[in-house]
């Protein structure tokens, strides 16, 4: 089971605040937290010296002011299985987990305030899908209930965009009917953790297990004899193949997929020219 957050922080810029959130963080015993508003310019990693680390992702620019920004905070359980995060912008960020059943990707967001142009506000939600963050959305006039009472502008913009894609609104996710949502276990607000915030800390529990590392037992990947590229006709015929290969890839499609046919035109003109070195896996 991974526990995970999402925050409006405030700012991560006054010093000691990171500290702080960190303690609340392991306090908590948070794997991953979601971070509105960290107030951090550009984008980057920075590792604690308790073993975890902050991936952010502000304003750009060498005088950006420090304004909005996303990120989050995982926990040295959760950094080795970290495939990959991509630093959209001051508003969004995306990371991607290995777990044991499957890969779970999040995407934490700041989205703009009721008092933002409409048109802002409107670029925002028809550009991406959600997943935990602060919506700055009042979908109801109690908050202890998100289905009752009246909405707010950006509410009501939240609710469209659920009900167009086929989602629901759980206060801290928004996974697809049927698929994960008997995935997400519990939500909460957690009002003892404090970090100076007027927003309260959001825990759900999913039901997934951040996959184990085991370095000494992995298998070393497959490697090609790269060596008979030495020979010129071996070189021509792999170069005219990959040619080949390359010109029946697909235009469009996703980052992923362009990738996927990318490596098996790689894979598919090595077993065909080079071969494989034969490799025993570490013991």
């Amino acid at each position: 089971m991974v526990r995970i957050g999402t925050w409006n922080v405030l700012t991560l810029a006054q010093q000691g605040k990171l500290a702080q959130l960190a303690n609340e963080a392991c306090r908590m015993k948070l794997e991953i937290l979601g971070l509105s508003e960290v107030r951090w310019p550009n984008f980057g990693e920075h590792r604690l010296l308790s073993g975890q680390l902050l991936l952010y992702s502000g304003l750009r620019g060498e005088h950006a002011p420090r304004h909005r920004g996303v990120g989050f905070l995982l926990s040295a359980h959760a950094y080795p299985v970290l495939m990959k995060w991509e630093p959209i912008n001051e508003r969004i960020i995306v990371a991607r987990f290995r777990t044991r059943v499957r890969n779970l990707t999040m995407i934490q967001c700041y989205a703009p305030t009721d008092a933002a142009e409409m048109q802002e506000k409107e670029n925002f939600y028809s550009d991406i899908k959600i997943y935990m963050g602060d919506f700055n959305a009042k979908v109801g006039s109690d908050n202890s209930d998100y289905g009752l009472g009246e909405m707010s502008e950006n509410g009501e913009l939240l609710a469209e965009f659920c009900g167009n894609n086929d989602m629901v609104d759980r206060g801290i996710v928004l996974p697809p009917f049927g698929q994960y949502t008997k995935s997400l276990l519990d939500v909460r607000n957690k009002r003892s953790a404090d970090i100076a915030s007027d927003h309260y800390l959001q825990i759900g529990e999913i039901r997934l297990r951040i996959a184990r590392i085991h370095r000494q037992e992995e298998k070393i990947g497959r490697r090609f004899n790269t060596r008979r590229l030495e020979d010129a006709a071996v070189r021509r015929s792999f170069v005219e193949e990959l040619k080949n290969h390359a010109a029946e890839i697909p235009e469009g499609g996703s980052v992923e997929d362009q990738w996927t046919a990318i490596k098996n035109a790689f894979i598919a003109t090595g077993e065909t020219n080079l071969g494989e070195l034969r490799t025993q896996s570490k013991q």
